[in-house]
């Protein structure tokens, strides 16, 4: 499956919350102001990433190359002015994300853009090395002119980088909720429109398999209870399984384990409905 952006040129400035830039930007191509919205951006591409559950880690490192590549469009292409114009556009696809920045500044030389050597430590020069190392693959195009287009990809299967992925089947009353990747505050609403869903409809019995997820914070556990909230108001069965051990510290840590009911699997937990 490959999400396709349609063309529509707007201004950040319109959007109420980093989540709303990320659900607009993935359906869209956007022109923009090169500085002032550079941090409402760079939060959002870091929230794009979460979303198909690339590490908090590899999270941080695109960031930095992002940021590189918008100070190195300002720096050099518009000659530090930050009244032109940055274009971008985020492409889901099977197996990568792919995100396209484009400037109408002054033409680069594509022979002269090389990360510098590490060992010669000193100020600056360390932009192009963030750019290449944090991307599975880089490209630099240019007309020869003006304008310039940077498209990178991050490839999940290469990095083993599992994406977001909720799966939802029927077995007798209950509905088996299997889920995928880091649920945290940018994963965990779509989590929470799966469930609420299921519970809109009093779906008697919900059992929620948590053998991938490797991470959960505080939004992930925020999501989970409203579920078991929403289903206990009509009687129905919320119940978990399969935590990992680094989720389930998190359930312990906050003593959710003992307000949830917590199965080794789902077998076990659909013999107790």
């Amino acid at each position: 499956m490959c999400i396709l952006c349609p063309i529509r040129a707007t201004g950040f400035s319109n959007f109420s919350s980093i989540q709303q830039w990320e659900k607009q930007w993935t359906d869209s191509k956007y022109t923009f102001p090169a500085t002032r919205n550079t941090p409402k951006l760079c939060a959002a591409v870091s929230g794009i990433f979460a979303n198909c559950a690339v590490s908090r880690r590899n999270r941080a490192c695109n960031r930095a190359g992002w940021d590189e590549a918008v100070t190195n469009i300002i720096r050099h292409a518009y000659s530090s002015d930050h009244r032109q114009k940055l274009t971008v556009q985020c492409s889901i696809l099977d197996d990568r994300l792919e995100i396209v920045l484009q400037d109408s500044g002054t033409a680069a030389n594509i022979e002269t853009m090389k990360s510098r050597d590490l060992t010669n430590v000193r100020p600056g020069g360390l932009g192009m090395h963030f750019i290449n190392t944090t991307m599975d693959i880089v490209d630099y195009q240019s007309n020869g002119t003006a304008g310039n287009q940077l498209t990178r990809q991050n490839i999940c299967q290469k990095t083993g980088i599992q994406m977001l992925n909720i799966e939802i089947t029927n077995q007798d009353s209950a509905a088996i909720v299997v889920i995928s990747g880091e649920v945290d505050l940018y994963s965990s609403p779509k989590v929470r429109e799966s469930l609420l869903a299921l519970t809109k409809k009093e779906q008697p019995a919900i059992v929620i398999n948590l053998q991938d997820v490797g991470y959960m914070d505080s939004s992930g556990l925020a999501t989970l209870i409203e579920g078991m909230q929403s289903s206990a108001k009509y009687g129905g069965k919320f119940l978990l399984t399969n935590l990992q051990e680094g989720v389930l510290e998190v359930f312990q840590l906050s003593q959710l384990d003992k307000v949830f009911k917590i199965y080794d699997s789902p077998e076990t937990a659909l013999k107790d409905i």
